[in-house]
Parts: structure tokens; sequence; C-alpha cells
């Protein structure tokens, strides 16, 4: 299972026809989709070094 909060529609139908993902989840696909961040208020950049220190906490 995948599980997006915001893609555009060929992306979704991609993702269903994955012989690896069982089910697709996504609450929107809007028509002017362009990129996740228009769709926050607040979407900052995480830089590398922090998303590998997440990534390595949560697999600890």
């Amino acid at each position: 299972m995948i599980a997006i909060p915001v893609a555009p529609k060929s992306t979704v139908q991609k993702l269903n026809t994955a012989s690896y993902i069982d089910e697709v989840v996504c609450l929107e696909t809007p028509f002017n989709f362009q990129a996740v961040g228009q769709f926050y208020m607040d979407f900052d950049q995480v830089s590398d070094e922090e998303a590998i220190k997440i990534l390595e906490e949560f697999n600890s």
C-alpha cells in the first residue's frame, strides 16, 4: 500500500499498475497539479543531512 496526500492523476494511474503496490490511496488529484508544495501553506525544504538523520532515527 502507498498513501499520498496529493498527486497528478497520471502518477496515481502509474502507481496503480505497479506490480509491487497492492493499493494506492491518494486524497486529491487536482487538474492544475504542478508541484506538491503548491498545496501546502508551509512546505520548507529539508537538507540532505536532516533527511538522513530522520531516516537513521526511524530505522534504529
